[in-house]
């Protein structure tokens, strides 16, 4: 699960949604065998309860039982968050 962190008029949530979330190689990654998530503090108070968000955006990388392997606080830019992506355990096939 990749877990987007947000909040309503936060510019650099709306500059990774913008130019992060809509790029063609990321949408494809995600795609890819992630479960893509977008919370909000308005619309998921009680699930963000138990997120210790102190910065938007955030972005958890998590395993599908609810672990977190991995975070990154504040705007990542496309490179950055392919990084975050590589950090996920590969399925077995």
């Amino acid at each position: 699960m990749i877990i987007f962190i947000t909040s309503e008029h936060c510019r650099f949530c709306d500059a990774m949604k913008q130019n992060t979330l809509c790029d063609a190689s990321i949408r494809s990654r995600l795609a890819e065998g992630f479960v893509p998530i977008i919370l909000r503090p308005d619309k998921n108070a009680k699930v963000l309860a138990r997120i210790p968000v102190t910065t938007y955006p955030t972005t958890l990388l998590a395993h599908p039982r609810g672990k977190v392997i991995a975070h990154r606080v504040g705007y990542q830019p496309p490179d950055r968050f392919h990084e975050l992506l590589g950090m996920a355990p590969r399925s077995p096939n």
